[in-house]
């Protein structure tokens, strides 16, 4: 269509048939001004007013009020969608973030703490139980290699998994598990009361034990064990602890079998 502006004197007069039923309504005839609702860039629609030509230049400033008006209205309802969007997408990468974090500090074959949860969740647990009587130790399976060259890796791994279930019953809530190496493991315990590391070593060895009396594994499961009394603070030495406790260990490593694979005959495996 064409479009055509009239001044003031000469706007056409329109009667009540040629307008919309809005303005039909107890009115005979219109001088009919149509104001554009623009706001920038947007169009937002039109004000259709019976306007004196007195009043049209703050009928224009009051249709460009309205036309801002609307784009703000406009905006607003696409910043709450962002906003929307923003958290949905905040949302899924704190997820993300939670997954990675637990894959960059937990072993996945175990299902327990690798070397970096370990020791990062040690050094959280000595400051919360500062002054505390604890007990860290270093555990390593034995002969892990001889049971992966004669059973297979995947046995080799099944013996890895149950040697961190026996141990992860050992120290149960109380306590903190590590696999901070191929074979080794480290723990913290905080019992709730007193043990010795006698006592701990002995509680330990027990439950290899019973494993070994019960299970029908070609070969038996045990571990060395370095355990070493310490008390908790917030500036707690783990590394040099641990390796005090990898010292013991190494004195109990020479008192243990030369092979775990049992005898065939008798059922025992011999020690050399």
């Amino acid at each position: 269509g064409e479009n055509y502006s009239y001044p003031p004197e000469e706007q056409p007069r329109l009667s009540p048939g040629q307008l919309p039923e809005i303005f039909r309504k107890g009115l005979s005839t219109h001088n009919l001004s149509i104001l554009c609702l623009i706001s920038g860039e947007y169009h937002y629609g039109i004000l259709a007013a019976d306007i004196e030509a007195s009043q049209m230049m703050l009928s224009y400033l009051v249709s460009t009020q309205l036309g801002n008006a609307m784009k703000y209205h406009h905006l607003s309802g696409i910043q709450e969608q962002t906003q929307q969007k923003l958290k949905g997408l905040i949302s899924q990468v704190n997820e993300k973030n939670q997954i990675l974090s637990f894959l960059s500090e937990n072993d996945y074959m175990t299902k327990c703490l690798n070397r970096r949860g370990f020791m990062e969740e040690a050094l959280h647990l000595c400051k919360e139980k500062a002054g505390a009587a604890g007990l860290i130790s270093i555990i390593d399976l034995d002969h892990l290699k001889e049971i992966n060259d004669s059973f297979g890796h995947a046995e080799g791994d099944f013996a890895i998994q149950k040697c961190a279930s026996i141990l992860q019953e050992v120290f149960g809530r109380d306590g903190l598990l590590g696999r901070i190496g191929g074979d080794e493991f480290a723990a913290i315990l905080f019992p709730p009361s007193p043990l010795s590391a006698e006592e701990l070593y002995q509680r330990i060895t027990d439950r290899f034990t019973a494993f070994n009396e019960s299970d029908s594994t070609p070969y038996y499961l045990e571990a060395s064990l370095g355990i070493l009394p310490f008390t908790a603070s917030v500036d707690v030495p783990i590394p040099e602890l641990l390796k005090e406790a990898d010292d013991l260990l190494y004195e109990d490593k020479k008192s243990r079998r030369n092979t775990l694979i049992r005898d065939n005959g008798s059922g025992m495996a011999p020690f050399y």
